[in-house]
C-alpha cells in the first residue's frame, strides 16, 4: 500500500516539475545582463581596467 503511494507521489510530482521548469527556466534564460550575471561582471571588470589604465596615462603623460 505504501509502495503504491510513492509511486503515485513520483507520477504526479515528476510531470508538474517539467511543466514548472518549462514555464519559469525560459524567463530565467531571456532575462537581460542583470547585476550579478556573468556577462555583466566580466564587463564592469573590463570598465573598471580600461578607467584605471586611463587614469595611469594621464597621470603620468605630463
Amino acid at each position: 500500500m505504501m509502495r503504491m503511494f510513492w509511486e503515485f507521489v513520483l507520477l504526479i510530482s515528476i510531470p508538474l516539475a517539467v511543466i514548472a521548469l518549462a514555464v519559469f527556466w525560459p524567463e530565467q534564460i531571456s532575462k537581460p545582463d542583470t547585476r550579478y550575471s556573468v556577462r555583466a561582471i566580466l564587463d564592469r571588470i573590463a570598465d573598471e581596467d580600461r578607467v584605471r589604465k586611463a587614469k595611469y596615462r594621464d597621470r603620468y603623460r605630463e
